[in-house]
Parts: C-alpha cells; structure tokens; sequence
C-alpha cells in the first residue's frame, strides 16, 4: 500500500498547498483511526465553530484505491464519528461523510491502478476459459486515469486535479468554504 500512499500524499500535500492553503495538515491524530499525516483541517472560525477534517483513505483491500472522509466536528479533536449521510450535510450534522454524499450521493473512490482487470486477467492466465459471468465487475463509482500505461506520477497527478475539482465543484460549497 505504501507504494501508492507515500507518493500521493506528496504529491497532494503540493497540491493542496497551492490550491487549498486554507486547509491545514493536521497537526496531531485527531479523528481515531485516521494518521494525522493524512488528514487535513479546516476551522470556519468563531461564527460556526466548526472543524471539517478532510481524511484520506487508502484502502488495503484494493491497493491503490482511496476515497476521502469529511469529519465534521464541533471540537478540534473528535473520539467518536457518527456516520451521517447525504440528506445531513445541508444541517452540517456532526458526523462523519464520504466526498461522494457531496458530489451525487453515491460512494466514490480513485484508483491508481485497475485492481479489476489484474484479478480478472489472473483467472483468465489460469483457466482461459474462466466464465465472464464469475469475473469481478468494477465498482460504479471507480475513477480510474485515462490511461495506465503512464508513469505512477502522472495517474497520480490526474487522481489529484479529478480530486479537487470535486472539493471545488461539490465540498467546498457545500460547507460555505470560500
């Protein structure tokens, strides 16, 4: 996992830098279960006294596929998340969410490889005649790069651009982050 993690963060901690420098890296583990180094704040000030904590989330069971969890908490370190869906971002419940209630309400990832198409073309090199029906479908949500025959940086780099346009287009509005 880390041969996809390490270089994202780097490259998304750049990014974020230039484009979102209201977001801070986090400077301590403040949601349970998520490494500060992977996770950013934005405080709304005194009118709201809200923190949103926008988490990264490499996921060990496709390596190279990740999502972003959106926290949003009343306090600058949070123990406990309720899981909040997409009709509660409008009331900003406390609670934790997917980037993907922001944009449609439907869960959405980024690969930085095809898990999919290696698994099925496995079974294939082991039995050619491996039926379609029992190969493993892509996820509906799945941003994949346009090609996968470039440089892991460059599918990095077009994971990140895809990543914030969304935060700009989806997040950031809804949560009055201007």
């Amino acid at each position: 996992m880390a041969k996809f993690t390490k270089p994202f963060m780097q490259e998304l901690r750049l990014s974020w830098q230039r484009e979102f420098p209201f977001l801070q890296p986090a400077s301590a583990n403040i949601i349970p279960n998520r490494s500060q180094s992977i996770t950013y704040t934005y405080h709304t000030g005194s009118a709201t006294n809200l923190f949103y904590h926008f988490a990264i989330l490499f996921t060990s069971k496709q390596p190279g596929e990740f999502t972003v969890e959106i926290f949003i908490s009343d306090k600058p370190t949070q123990e406990t998340m309720t899981i909040c869906w997409p009709d509660d971002i409008k009331d900003r419940k406390l609670g934790q969410y997917r980037i993907g209630w922001f944009v449609d309400g439907k869960d959405h990832w980024w690969g930085l490889k095809d898990n999919v198409a290696e698994s099925n073309a496995f079974m294939k090199s082991l039995d050619a005649d491996f039926p379609s029906n029992l190969q493993m479908q892509k996820r509906q949500y799945l941003w994949l790069p346009s090609s996968l025959d470039q440089p892991l940086n460059s599918i990095i780099n077009e994971a990140i651009a895809d990543l914030n346009q969304k935060m700009k287009d989806h997040v950031f509005p809804k949560l009055d982050i201007t």
